[in-house]
């Protein structure tokens, strides 16, 4: 049977209602079900009834749960104490959930929610709520009040904004239906929204990015109508640079004009507005709004620019590094890198200017040492336009394959890749970049970012040789976080995302101590246990993957494997045991197939079989024995079949282990599946 909804003005009514269900009996006059009351039933009542109020989850809310098929248990007569609020007795009465809840499908009240069997008693009850409970005030035909539909209208605006953020296939029309919802928001209760004033910001944005700048203006507006007065500006600022954006400079400077007429002597406004004044050639206008503006803000750094730029435009280039310089010192307590990279930029301008080429060359250098992300911008200032010093020694080309398709794009010098520039993948479509970075001597070193066939970033940090290798970050395929630290020949060695275990909680770690550690994933499963030194894994200990089955058992040096150690599947099957130099399996060991059995046995240099080992098929069955080179089969050995018939016997050219069809033989004998020679001498 459905649940019944029942709705109540007060918590009291609530109360004494809920008691009259429990309490009910068809031919009985009261309540009871007939019996008399004593102590032990007032006391059953008043612990039932406050447990009903304290929480959902209660002693009635899964009484079917409790009484399993209909089953009930007898009890001994003697030592049972009777009470109508026992589980017992309730779920015998017809009962199978009773609890509150604050709301049914966003009407807010006091209810009261029932689950009947489907017995005569509980038949009995069902007629007498709908004697007693009017149509009006059971389930939904209670209606939902004006605000809380106009709440609903701004959690909906907020939903299709989302949406419309994260690219939706109809993503224009669910921005005209968020737009809808605000403008009945604002006629009905615009007060709802003092606190969501951010949501028509983010819409005129969204319109600006469509082109509809009718409506992106209407949503500023309507943002200035309920914004905090300290804030007022903010809707004005955002329209007018906005405007500029779009190259309406005009509208730009009228809105600008007509913020400071609300906020007067307002230094955000009249920043951005000394600057359109200057481009369109108003110098004495330009100067009097930065003069404003500086005095209401002297001490800001973007007034500091403000006034280098107006030097710089006087050709007073002394006092214009002095002023980038000011805010060069200012922004270095930035959150963001791209504000002091830009400062940067602003100076080897200048430098470049006065022709100061030295000065320039070390300034980039000291950019690129502190902002490597920043590189790009600072290159386009220091390389692209310059025709002395550096530039001069490398040349900016693009690259095509055979097929006519573009494999680079960027910087070369002695016709090797050298400087910066993008590497493209063909085989991933046109256009497809995998690598933006910089390159040395035809190889990725130095600050870069790598990407998936679909465009995702997966790796941005530096690199040595083409390995990343450096300070880095690792993304996973839908472009989330996954690692930031140290990486060394391709391998994460620092700590990271981990948390310590502080009573039942887990707390995040910012630096692990040194000594014996038990660290956890945020899924609460175990991360690692033993030592650290270094916020690395130092010493012996114990790595896991998420879903706690163990990872590698053994020995850590400076975060990476590094001797004997025991390495698993992710299902718990045991992957690999011998031993390991620096992250890489190197030495005596032994690689298992996932089903248990031996793939290899013998020596490993750098992850690879090398030297003299053997190789198993998935059964068990001898594969091969002999000489190894980086995982190739080299010099003398013997070859099988899977069911034990020698299959070659001699010199093998290099050729890969996992070759399923002709081997690459130099000269030996060669035999059929069932034993007969098939050829012998060189091949």
């Amino acid at each position: 049977m459905a649940n019944i909804y029942l709705w109540f003005a007060t918590r009291e009514e609530r109360r004494d209602f809920t008691q009259q269900l429990i309490e009910f009996h068809p031919k009985k006059e009261g309540r009871l079900n007939g019996k008399k009351e004593n102590r032990h039933i007032r006391e059953t009542r008043k612990r039932y009834l406050n447990g009903l109020e304290l929480k959902k989850k209660n002693d009635y809310s899964n009484l079917d749960m409790q009484f399993f098929f209909g089953r009930v248990p007898e009890v001994d007569p003697k030592k049972y104490r009777y009470s109508p609020y026992n589980p017992r007795e309730v779920f015998l009465n017809g009962f199978r959930k009773i609890y509150y809840q604050k709301s049914y499908k966003h009407r807010p009240g006091n209810w009261l929610v029932i689950q009947l069997r489907s017995t005569k008693k509980a038949g009995e009850i069902e007629q007498f709520i709908e004697k007693a409970i009017p149509k009006e005030r059971r389930g939904t035909n209670v209606p939902i009040p004006e605000e809380v539909i106009t709440k609903l209208k701004v959690k909906r605006a907020k939903k299709y904004l989302k949406h419309y953020e994260k690219g939706h296939i109809n993503k224009a029309q669910l921005l005209e239906i968020a737009y809808k919802h605000l403008r009945e928001v604002m006629l009905e209760a615009p007060h709802l929204l003092e606190n969501e004033a951010y949501l028509w910001r983010k819409m005129a944005f969204a319109f600006y990015h469509e082109d509809q700048l009718d409506k992106m203006e209407t949503c500023l507006r309507q943002q200035a109508r309920i914004i905090p007065e300290n804030r007022l500006y903010e809707p004005y600022l955002n329209l007018g640079y906005l405007y500029s954006e779009k190259g309406w400079n005009q509208k730009a400077i009228q809105t600008y004009r007509e913020g400071l007429k609300a906020c007067p002597e307002n230094a955000f406004l009249l920043h951005n507005l000394a600057y359109l004044l200057l481009e369109i050639g108003d110098k004495k206008g330009a100067y009097a709004c930065a003069d404003k503006a500086i005095a209401d803000k002297p001490t800001w750094e973007y007034n500091y620019l403000l006034q280098g730029d107006l030097h710089f435009h006087k050709g007073n280039y002394a006092k214009t590094l002095f002023w980038y310089e000011k805010a060069l010192n200012r922004s270095q307590y930035s959150p963001s890198v791209k504000i002091p990279a830009e400062h940067y930029c602003r100076l080897i301008h200048v430098y470049k200017v006065l022709g100061d080429h030295a000065r320039a060359r070390k300034t980039y250098k000291r950019a690129f040492q502190l902002y490597p992300q920043e590189l790009p911008s600072l290159n386009e200032v220091y390389f692209l336009d310059d025709e002395e010093g550096e530039a001069g020694k490398r040349e900016i080309v693009t690259r095509y394959s055979l097929g006519d398709v573009k494999i680079y794009e960027g910087e070369i010098k002695d016709g090797e890749f050298d400087g910066w520039g993008k590497l493209y993948n063909p085989n991933y479509g046109e256009g497809v970049v995998v690598y933006e970075g910089q390159f040395q001597q035809g190889k990725k070193c130095g600050f870069g970012r790598e990407y998936n066939r679909h465009g995702t970033l997966c790796y941005e940090g530096e690199w040595h040789q083409d390995t990343k290798h450096g300070l880095g970050r690792l993304y996973d395929q839908k472009g989330n976080l996954i690692y930031e630290g140290n990486i060394r020949n391709g391998k994460k060695v620092d700590i990271w995302n981990a948390y310590l275990r502080n009573n039942r909680k887990l707390v995040p770690l910012k630096q692990a101590p040194d000594g014996y550690i038990e660290l956890y994933y945020e899924n609460k499963q175990p991360m690692y246990k033993g030592s650290v030194k270094n916020n690395r894994y130092h010493g012996k200990g114990t790595r896991y993957y998420h879903n706690g089955v163990m990872e590698f058992d053994g020995h850590w040096y400076d975060g990476l494997p590094h001797g004997y150690g025991v390495e698993y599947y992710q299902g718990g099957e045991l992957k690999y045991e011998g031993e390991w130099k620096h992250g890489y399996k190197t030495g005596k060991g032994t690689g298992y197939w996932p089903n248990g059995n031996v793939w290899y046995q013998g020596e490993f240099v750098n992850d690879w079989p090398q030297g003299y080992g053997w190789i198993y098929y998935k059964s068990g069955a001898l594969k091969y024995e002999g000489n190894f080179k980086e995982g190739e089969f080299i010099h003398y050995g013997k070859e099988y079949y899977e069911n034990g018939q020698l299959k070659f016997e001699g010199i093998f050219k290099r050729g890969p282990y996992f070759w399923y069809g002709a081997r690459y033989y130099k000269s030996g004998k060669l035999y059929e599946e069932e034993g007969s020679l098939l050829k012998e001498g060189d091949f």
